[in-house]
């Protein structure tokens, strides 16, 4: 009997010890696969665990949420034409990791040249109807196409269409997550 009341009393004593918080710190991810790389998807096809990465750490003029609905991400609001062929985006007022602010031209330069016809991004065609996309002020750009996309916004919420940061290091890594726009990156 006086073995259960010790065994008792050490397991009451272990009580405060089990409800203390973990310690914070950097979330970690495992994805099966190759080790993910940041990679510049005008130049580089993305494998499944580089598409994950930059999902998960990059930021696009919109994303989904856990219900995969649009919400707005590195865009703050959007408007689109009533014809569908005007997307119209304003961009949050926010700076690169660095300190310069992200203006709507570095936006549209990078997007461009991630759709170009060169390039080896997935998702370039099929975003094929877009005709231009244009800096219409420091935060708005404008996406102009040739045909109506009604599914336009949930392939801008896809990883190819992420706003990834020139330079690209070669063969960066997850922790080289500077080189491109992080939620926690702002400021």
């Amino acid at each position: 009997m006086r073995a259960l009341s010790l065994l008792v009393l050490a397991a009451v004593a272990l009580i405060p010890a089990a409800c203390r918080p973990s310690p914070e710190g950097a979330a970690k991810v495992t994805v099966i696969g190759s080790t993910p790389k940041v990679r510049d998807p005008a130049l580089a096809v993305m494998s499944t665990s580089d598409a994950v990465l930059e999902i998960s750490v990059g930021q696009g003029l919109v994303q989904l949420d856990a219900t995969g609905n649009i919400v707005p991400g590195l865009a703050e609001r959007w408007t689109v034409s009533d014809d569908g062929l005007s997307y119209i985006f304003r961009i949050a007022s926010t700076n690169w990791s660095g300190g310069r602010k992200v203006t709507a031209q570095q936006v549209a330069r990078i997007l461009k040249r991630s759709l170009a016809p060169g390039s080896v991004n997935a998702l370039k065609d099929t975003v094929g109807a877009i005709d231009d996309i244009v800096a219409m002020t420091d935060r708005v750009i404008e996406i102009r196409l040739r045909a109506p996309r009604p599914n336009m916004l949930s392939l801008l919420a896809q990883s190819g269409a992420l706003i990834v940061r020139p330079p690209y290091a070669a063969g960066a890594k997850a922790g080289d997550a500077c080189r491109i726009i992080r939620l926690d990156c702002f400021t």
